[in-house]
């Protein structure tokens, strides 16, 4: 394995997203139960929905997705830096989305997506299918921040974890 097509040891996928659907879940009340009390049904209406549906090698939909890039001790102390690269980040063509982090020398790079400035929401479900590797150093999470963090900074715009995998 050539150090410039290492992800960390592993070979191939670092991690894989093969879906992700926001839906904002819509409270009506519903016919009451027996006992009187209304019932809440919950309808889905997707605000966002990302099946990765797009050419192999090609990036992610921007209109939905946009890149940190720099870093080098960003967040965790993490080592890597954040790239914009298609060898970072990629569709598969089978309907995933491919981030790999990648060594050449002693420089780690990978990639950071984001959905910050291009949609919000207050209340829904948010549902993903992900594949996450094994081995040492690796660290993939999916997370939400608040949209005011610009302003008020992190911890204060807050944090919802999704999936954090050590």
């Amino acid at each position: 394995m050539s150090s410039s097509a290492e992800s960390y040891g592993l070979r191939g996928l670092a991690v894989a997203v093969s879906a992700i659907a926001l839906s904002a879940l819509v409270p009506i009340l519903g016919v009451p139960p027996a006992q009187g009390a209304p019932r809440l049904v919950p309808v889905a209406s997707a605000a966002v929905s990302e099946e990765f549906n797009g050419a192999a090698g090609a990036a992610p939909d921007p209109s939905v997705w946009t890149y940190d890039v720099g870093g080098g001790g960003w967040g965790n102390d993490e080592k890597q830096v954040y790239t914009n690269d298609r060898s970072n980040s990629r569709l598969d063509g089978q309907g995933r989305l491919v981030i790999e982090a990648r060594r050449s020398g002693n420089t780690y790079t990978s990639a950071r997506l984001t959905t910050r400035g291009k949609f919000a929401f207050t209340t829904g479900l948010i549902e993903a299918r992900i594949a996450t590797p094994r081995g040492t150093g690796l660290h993939p999470a999916f997370w939400l921040l608040g949209t005011d963090i610009a302003t008020v900074g992190y911890p204060a715009s807050g944090e919802i974890d999704i999936m954090e995998f050590v």
